[in-house]
């Protein structure tokens, strides 16, 4: 695989795998899946929950979180995902000033992530950023739902250290109490899959399971479901912490969108099965 930094810039590792490297075409699918939901309320999500997987799988899902935020403007984006190829414990900071999707490059807040790197639980480990995909797949649909520029946070939740999660969720509430004194505009984007194996009845009732317990808003009680594999997400760690982080800014109610899963698009009822769940926390 080439290096993903190429003069400070993180460059479109997945394009033309899980989505297409063509600029147009890729605008125009990510705006055909956001124009397939419909608004789930008034109020404007301070976390959106999206799935990771390629476009053609999970893209109408993710699709019917970014519609919850078309057109809005935001000035940051912290943007949190599982490191599937790599070991990270805690929470894996990138040192790229920007990052690169094929509808253009967006600019990392470097002061925000210098923050964080002092905080319990971070640090910059931009080997365990270079191939993965839980963080770059967000970005497009970013960059065709929000209206005007923004900058993000990419973070990779690994296994929690001491202090768990709840160390990296009030490290970002004290960065958005600083956004917040600014004036500043943001979001908390956590990418997550669900269920992950080869029964399609279990993945729905994971699913649907997972949904219900994520309305709960209750991000311990959810936390203890994933720990004790009641339900399953390979982003849990990502969810439970902008849960936390949002409720510390005083969120108070989580809304399921849309569900799906894989085989609801290949049509193969007995192969390997992925479940995908979009959902808002306002």
């Amino acid at each position: 695989m080439q290096d993903s930094l190429e003069k400070g810039v993180r460059t479109a590792m997945q394009a033309g795998r899980f989505y297409d490297s063509d600029r147009e075409a890729l605008r125009e699918n990510v705006a055909a899946s956001i124009a397939s939901a419909e608004p789930a309320g008034d109020a404007a999500p301070m976390a959106l929950v999206a799935p990771h997987a390629g476009y053609m799988y999970s893209g109408r899902v993710a699709g019917a979180a970014y519609r919850q935020v078309q057109g809005r403007l935001v000035d940051r984006v912290i943007v949190l995902g599982p490191a599937h190829y790599e070991d990270v414990q805690g929470a894996a900071l990138a040192s790229a000033s920007s990052w690169r999707t094929p509808l253009g490059d967006i600019p990392v807040d470097r002061a925000a992530c210098d923050f964080l790197s002092h905080e319990p639980g971070f640090s910059v480990r931009d080997y365990a950023h270079e191939p993965e995909h839980s963080i770059e797949v967000q970005l497009p649909f970013l960059q065709v739902a929000l209206k005007g520029a923004f900058s993000i946070v990419p973070i990779l939740i690994g296994k929690p250290l001491e202090g768990g999660l709840e160390s990296i969720s009030h490290a970002l509430v004290r960065l958005a109490d600083d956004w917040d004194r600014k004036k500043m505009r943001w979001l908390i984007v956590a990418s997550s899959d669900t269920y992950h194996g080869y029964d399609g009845n279990a993945c729905r009732k994971n699913d649907q399971r997972l949904a219900a317990l994520f309305e709960e808003f209750d991000p311990p009680g959810l936390q203890r479901a994933f720990q004790q594999r009641e339900v399953m997400a390979c982003g849990w760690a990502p969810i439970i912490v902008a849960m936390m982080a949002v409720r510390g800014r005083g969120a108070h109610a989580a809304k399921a969108i849309r569900r799906a899963d894989s085989r609801e698009v290949t049509g193969d009822q007995t192969g390997y099965v992925v479940g995908y769940l979009a959902g808002m926390i306002v």
